[in-house]
């Protein structure tokens, strides 16, 4: 397999990082709740991308990780490090990059659901500058260690130390010290003075991992220039997708068709990745209670990157329907251009799929697909639609709990199969 040099996989991987949440937030109303904690992801920087592509199974793996960890950035926000200041092994945070012009600038809420008043509409926001929220000071003389919370953008450390009375030997920790990020700017102001624009400047702590669940909020200190006093708390939504362009840029769905196809070709790493998902499966399912939409996005949605299904095209739709009503299928695998090819019905890890086959049985007779999946995280079963009856019937069922992964069960679902197949239901028909 053909790697693709380091500028395409940059270019690739920021593209898709950088604007898929957007199709996310879309696709999946508010009531889904993804959360992803950056401790789970390996640092992005261009020695690990080298690295990955003199090591095609370590791209494979990363690749897809990446793939699967996209909900983790706002709309409008980046991944950044801090060169010389954190650990290098620390997990990125999130920056706030190309605000949207009139985005609200409000007080900072004191509880959940509290009313905020707006005081201000962004006009514009400079890139954004590291501050110190909390400093470290060390005396190269005894070590005393001096820490002292900064109020605004500037900080002054002691002199002399009060333990040996050395002059002048405080040193500035910024492994040890707490960061935020300060933006000089712009804004329409509602009731800060009677001056159409305002210059102001921002400072808020860092992101470093989000849900989509309710809208994520930057909040901090606004100081306005010419202004010696300090400012009520503020708030600024980061991932207020009513305020954000949804007509974004798509990933190069070309390129991770044939990346992820490629990986799902070799049999042998098919099989180990297969064991490895369920085996993260399993320690998702013991150590967590999942609901309908978390199991979907923790263990379902990975399963389908592990078949080979690019959730950024069209041939993996989310809440799929047709005009005309009869209920939505959480998803429909298609053949890229909308002809519906394998309903998935999906379930919360306690619910018993027994249930839903009647609610499938529908999909599948409505769409005139030839098979379909109930999954709940947990278990996954396949049903099939034979030509002389409208009754499916069951194919095959898989638990992730159960070792060795049955690679041949899961044929017809492989993307590569499902799209150049004429009959899925042959493929089952000497099981």
């Amino acid at each position: 397999m053909e790697l693709p040099d380091e500028q395409e996989f940059h270019e690739f991987i920021g593209e898709a990082l950088q604007v898929a949440v957007v199709e996310l937030a879309a696709a999946f109303p508010d009531q889904r709740h993804l959360e992803i904690s950056w401790d789970t992801i390996e640092t992005y920087n261009s020695e690990w991308s080298r690295t990955l592509r003199s090591n095609p199974d370590a791209f494979l793996r990363a690749f897809e990780q990446a793939l699967t960890t996209y909900p983790a950035i706002p709309p409008y926000g980046q991944i950044s490090f801090y060169d010389g200041t954190t650990n290098r092994a620390d997990p990125p945070f999130i920056r706030l990059t190309d605000v949207p012009f009139e985005t609200p600038i409000a007080e900072a809420p004191n509880r959940v659901g509290e009313l905020v008043r707006v005081i201000g509409y962004v006009e514009s926001l400079d890139d954004p500058e590291v501050r110190v929220a909390k400093a470290v000071y060390e005396c190269s003389h005894c070590e005393h260690t001096h820490r002292m919370t900064v109020i605004g953008p500037e900080s002054v450390s002691l002199s002399a130390c009060p333990e040996c009375g050395f002059k002048d030997g405080y040193q500035f920790d910024g492994l040890r010290s707490q960061m935020m990020d300060a933006q000089k700017g712009r804004i329409h102001p509602l009731d800060v003075t009677e001056e159409t624009t305002v210059d102001i400047e921002l400072q808020y702590s860092l992101i470093d991992s989000v849900s989509l669940y309710e809208p994520i909020a930057l909040t901090g200190q606004m100081y306005v220039e010419g202004e010696t006093h300090q400012r009520s708390q503020l708030c600024l939504l980061v991932n207020n997708i009513e305020s954000t362009d949804q007509t974004v840029h798509r990933p190069n769905v070309e390129a991770a068709e044939t990346y992820l196809s490629a990986y799902v070709a070799e049999p042998e790493h098919f099989t180990a990745d297969l064991r490895e998902w369920m085996l993260r499966s399993t320690t998702v399912l013991s150590t967590q209670s999942l609901t309908e939409e978390e199991a979907q996005a923790k263990i379902i949605t990975p399963l389908l990157h592990k078949l080979g299904w690019n959730v950024y095209s069209n041939n993996v739709r989310i809440e799929y329907s047709e005009p005309g009503g009869g209920g939505t299928v959480d998803y429909m695998l298609t053949d890229g251009s909308n002809r519906p090819l394998i309903p998935i019905e999906a379930k919360a890890p306690n619910i018993d799929l027994g249930s839903a086959v009647d609610q499938l049985e529908r999909y599948m007779q409505r769409f005139s697909c030839e098979i379909g999946l109930l999954a709940n995280g947990r278990e996954y079963r396949l049903y099939d639609l034979p030509p002389d009856t409208q009754e499916i019937r069951h194919r095959w069922t898989l638990d992730v709990r159960e070792l060795p992964v049955n690679t041949a069960a899961l044929t017809g679902l492989r993307y590569d199969v499902a799209v150049a197949e004429d009959s899925l239901r042959a493929i089952y028909a000497a099981h």
